[in-house]
């Protein structure tokens, strides 16, 4: 009898769905077959030619010097930092390996530049390591049934083969929308590449709960076009086919947040440091302009979105041996300044099965950092991992559907946005919510793993890495575990945390001889009870003053803070990177120092010998 009721139910679920994509005039067939498989280029790469570049404070004016010096000229400008190519460089810009004689070259002109005494910093323009989407054969459906009495089916025929939504196998997610199935005061900005609107579950004629909103950042680039074989892959459709297709409107998919606006921010075939920059920047409303040592043009559409995200999805990432020097300096002062405008970055971890924490800008403080997790609860064995990583959400065989095709997606691209979605969610409960409330809350109630079920890596170099890195007497120390939405939804509505959260105004602290290789910082504690600083000794020559010092609570919006004084009292010609590291305890339990917050401090002489 219960055979014949699930498949008359199956059978019903069908008919429903070819009926709305009849009604709708769009077929949508199940390929179950096997998709093309999307390698990732592990050879890192640059823009030739071109250079990030944060002159020294009180310099910024004599930037025109600087340009006929080194016969350079101004592409965009990136906030504080400026986008540089070589006045000669080639009509038709071209992506080089990292590794190849042109791109030596272009290392010696760099730090050429950065010994000019005007100039701090200097970064090569990076190509991000590919987050690519890898498919494998689409599972056939296993329709998965929830065991709470409190909880939401939307009406999508395609739900039931979500997998990553579920209680069990997933995040909680009917259960999380029994609280909440979230709001339209809430914009979710998806910074990527290749977007379309051509299902209807992901266009704004078809979805009378959400509006979609759409930018070719692009259009701000010069006409100029990296030139880089495989380029077209709809990298961005792929994870806002996972993100936000339109919910309970009896067609296709299932999204996570079903009233939030979806901003997509599109760069096109450019993924490039810059791009990735200006992007998660004009997302978060951040006028690029005003902040600049450079004019914009008037009336520029550059310069500020008037409709900014409250997330921000960086399915995206730098990696490699690169990261000892910039571009860290452009990426934390970016994150630094999305933080300050109160937008919440959530980012991947990457799939390289190398440290995460090399990874840029998932490691970086002021970030989500997600990791990919699957069917069985345990860490899909591409994943980078690390110290660095924040939580774990579903990566590994998730169904998705777009130009008439079903796919089952893998990536820690995939982990990010529904991860995103359910912040999403937690902040339509609680829109006073910071980074450092969300990053707090999922961490709480993720469900943790071993650390077997977390270091799965398939290569034994990797396995044995990660072992020795995140488990330390039989516990693992890397990633919170597994989000579930409904608990971190249902911790978020209780209200502000009653506990320590400190937090950094800048990541990155650049010192030069030039203000006596001291800064003051902001720091500040978003938790709901007082708290104590100190602290943690990375450098002998690091000072901070004061040493030690309390922080009043959160309230009424605004965290408490107090203004220090970052020190380096060595005057060594070499330029230095340390770890500025604070610690802090809840004011009422002095003796245990639960949260930090880290900075990279950047020493640059001005003559280098």
């Amino acid at each position: 009898m219960f055979f014949r009721l699930s498949v008359f139910f199956l059978l019903l679920l069908s008919i429903t769905f070819f009926y709305y994509a009849k009604k709708n005039q769009h077929s949508l067939p199940v390929s179950l077959g096997e998709k093309v498989f999307y390698s990732h280029d592990k050879n890192n790469s640059i823009v030739h030619n071109q250079y990030l570049i944060l002159m020294e404070l009180g310099a910024q004016k004599k930037l025109p010097a600087v340009l006929k010096q080194f016969n350079l000229k101004v592409i965009e400008p990136l906030g504080e930092w400026v986008l540089l190519s070589s006045s000669d460089a080639a009509a038709e810009q071209q992506i080089i390996s990292l590794n190849s004689v042109q791109a030596s070259e272009n290392k010696k002109i760099a730090l050429k530049i950065e010994q000019h005494p005007l100039v701090h910093s200097v970064s090569l323009n990076y190509i991000q390591s590919d987050d690519a989407v890898f498919f494998s054969c689409t599972p056939e459906p296993e329709d998965f049934q929830s065991h709470d009495d409190s909880f939401i089916i939307p009406k999508d025929p395609l739900y039931f083969r979500q997998w990553h939504l579920s209680k069990d196998e997933g995040v909680n997610i009917p259960q999380a929308w029994a609280i909440s199935t979230g709001s339209p005061h809430v914009t979710i900005g998806i910074v990527d590449r290749n977007f379309s609107f051509t299902d209807p579950d992901l266009n704004p004629d078809f979805c009378p709960s959400r509006n979609f909103y759409y930018q070719d950042i692009s259009a701000f680039f010069p006409s100029k076009k990296l030139k880089k074989k495989n380029e077209e892959q709809q990298h961005g459709l792929d994870v806002l086919s996972v993100l936000a297709p339109c919910t309970n409107n009896d067609f296709g998919l299932s999204g996570i947040d079903w009233q939030a606006q979806i901003f997509l921010v599109d760069s096109k075939n450019n993924r490039s440091l810059s791009a990735r920059l200006l992007g998660i920047m004009w997302a978060a409303g951040i006028d690029l302009c005003s902040s600049s040592i450079i004019d914009c043009p008037q009336e520029s559409s550059i310069a500020k979105n008037i409709y900014p995200a409250d997330v921000i999805n960086a399915s995206f990432g730098f990696t490699g041996p690169y990261l000892k020097d910039p571009p860290y300096g452009p990426v934390l002062d970016i994150i630094g300044t999305i933080n300050k405008e109160k937008r919440i970055l959530v980012a991947s971890v990457g799939n390289e099965q190398g440290f995460a924490d090399m990874r840029l800008p998932g490691a970086a403080g002021g970030v989500i950092s997600v990791g990919s997790s699957n069917e069985n609860r345990r860490a899909s064995s591409f994943n980078n991992f690390g110290t660095t990583v924040d939580v774990l959400a579903p990566g590994e065989n998730i169904f998705g559907m777009h130009d008439e095709q079903a796919f089952s997606y893998n990536g820690t691209s995939f982990a990010a946005p529904i991860v995103s979605g359910i912040v999403s969610l937690m902040l339509s409960v609680n829109p006073e919510l910071s980074w450092k409330h969300v990053e707090y809350i999922l961490k709480t109630t993720a469900s943790p793993l071993s650390c077997d079920d977390y270091c799965q890596s398939d290569q034994k170099k990797s396995h044995a890495k990660c072992m020795n890195l995140c488990c330390q007497n039989d516990h693992l120390v890397c990633g919170a575990g597994i989000v579930d939405a409904k608990k971190a939804v249902a911790m978020a509505q209780k209200g502000i945390p009653k506990t320590a959260l400190i937090d950094f105004d800048d990541y990155y602290l650049p010192l030069s001889f030039m203000d006596d290789l001291k800064m003051k910082v902001l720091v500040k504690n978003w938790g709901g009870v007082p708290a104590l600083v100190r602290m943690k000794k990375t450098d002998p020559h690091l000072k901070i003053y004061p040493k030690q010092f309390s922080l009043p609570p959160y309230k009424d919006g605004i965290p408490g803070s107090k203004e220090i004084t970052v020190h380096y009292d060595n005057k060594s010609q070499k330029s230095l990177v340390v770890n500025l590291i604070l610690e802090a305890a809840s004011k009422n339990n002095p003796g245990q120092y639960k949260d930090q917050i880290e900075a990279i401090v950047e020493i640059v002489p001005d003559e280098q010998q």
